[in-house]
């Protein structure tokens, strides 16, 4: 009885530690200034049609209306850096006014983050921070982008694409940043406290073997890991606690002189264009780019992906031991993705029917499976023969009445 509540009080402080290290795992750049409203004003004064400076009760606000039948409006503003970063963490309060989506389900009003290397190859990266429709309004966006090749040159990207309304950016901030040592060491021991707990949790059925046990709560960690915490999501939320970056610095920076490509980004210029960036192609690893391609079979690909847990938990440590480890992995992607500011709308309650429906078909496959290899076990043995006759017994005709 000690045991089980200790494991169960043990679980909160388990998903807590998470939530700190996750907002304690970025820390503010010394030798690099914040960018803000005012920084972005002084960069282009000049809006072109469409955009505007306003003073609100705030601070200075942007807005940028949709011109119907004219072209997209697409302002660029480069972030001053001396150096290529890592990451740049971003707060924003955004929001929208009868904004219509045009023909195209991008056609909305957005911001990107736009990452350029300083590689011979020019490698770049888009990953959007927010975007609006109709009357939304996002207050309080926190997040840290980061390139996929290392480290690059970062340019804020605002568009309008819709057919018609406006978007309004109250506040803004970009802040570089970069992991804190303690993350490196950190996350091993949160990993390391995970697997105890799950083996734990497994010991009290002495029925199964220490490796099988010790493979199953593996299992669990990776595939935590993998689509979870820290997950595959491009886009780095705090969850349930707010980042904590140290000290905030917000200086207005100088504009340097543009030498070079690379070198343009350490000028906060402002560039207002008509080139809009369109379409943007899913960014992330292969597990999000997995999930864009077969974006049609994403409800299948769910009910296989937990049916195929369900049968490794289910070899390991049998199939009572199957449905909580499973189940609890469909909550944990779902609770990570709710958590993380991603929201939870009828598509999640589906991937929920789907967790379901996988762990009750992982369960009749095993049993089928099982029935099969033991049939095939029997259906294999040889011919039973008759035994031979002990010396002791002797022939049968010279045994004794």
């Amino acid at each position: 009885m000690f045991r089980r509540w200790l494991l169960i009080l043990s679980l909160p402080l388990l998903i807590l530690g998470l939530c700190l290290l996750r907002g304690y795992r970025f820390e503010r750049l010394d030798n690099q200034l914040s960018v803000g409203m005012d920084e972005l004003q002084s960069a282009l004064p000049n809006l072109p049609e469409g955009a505007s400076w306003e003073l609100g009760k705030d601070g200075t606000i942007l807005r940028v209306k949709a011109l119907p039948g004219r072209p997209h409006v697409h302002i660029t503003f480069r972030i001053p850096v001396s150096a290529p970063l890592e990451a740049i963490h971003t707060r924003l309060d955004f929001s929208c006014r009868n904004l219509v989506r045009g023909k195209q389900e991008w056609e909305d009003g957005r911001i990107f983050l736009r990452w350029l290397s300083d590689r011979e190859n020019g490698l770049v990266d888009i990953d959007r921070v927010a975007s609006v429709r109709g009357d939304e309004r996002q207050d309080g966006i926190s997040l840290v982008t980061q390139p996929s090749f290392g480290k690059g040159y970062p340019v804020l990207v605002i568009e309008n694409l819709a057919a018609s309304g406006e978007m309004s950016i109250a506040a803004v901030e970009l802040t570089p940043v970069r992991h804190r040592a303690a993350w490196h060491w950190m996350r091993w021991v949160l990993v390391a406290c995970w697997f105890s707990w799950f083996f734990a949790c497994l010991s009290g059925f002495p029925k199964v073997a220490w490796p099988r046990r010790a493979a199953a709560a593996s299992l669990w960690v990776v595939m935590g890991a993998l689509f979870a915490f820290p997950g595959p999501w491009e886009r780095i939320y705090p969850l349930l606690i707010p980042y904590d970056l140290g000290a905030s610095v917000h200086t207005p920076a100088a504009p340097l002189a543009v030498k070079s490509a690379a070198a343009e980004t350490k000028t906060p210029q402002g560039i207002a264009s008509q080139g809009a960036l369109g379409k943007i192609p899913e960014q992330g690893g292969w597990i999000m780019q997995l999930r864009s391609y077969l974006k049609n079979q994403r409800l299948l690909l769910h009910t296989g992906f937990v049916v195929g847990i369900t049968l490794l938990f289910s070899y390991l440590v049998g199939t009572r031991r199957a449905t909580w480890l499973a189940g609890g992995l469909v909550l944990a992607i779902e609770g990570a993705q709710t958590g993380l500011g991603y929201g939870f709308d009828f598509v999640d309650f589906m991937d929920l029917i789907c967790g379901a429906v996988g762990i009750t078909v992982g369960w009749l496959l095993f049993w089928k499976l099982n029935r099969w290899s033991a049939l095939s076990r029997w259906m294999a043995l040889p011919a039973a023969e008759p035994a031979a006759p002990s010396v002791a017994d002797g022939a049968p005709h010279e045994r004794k009445p």
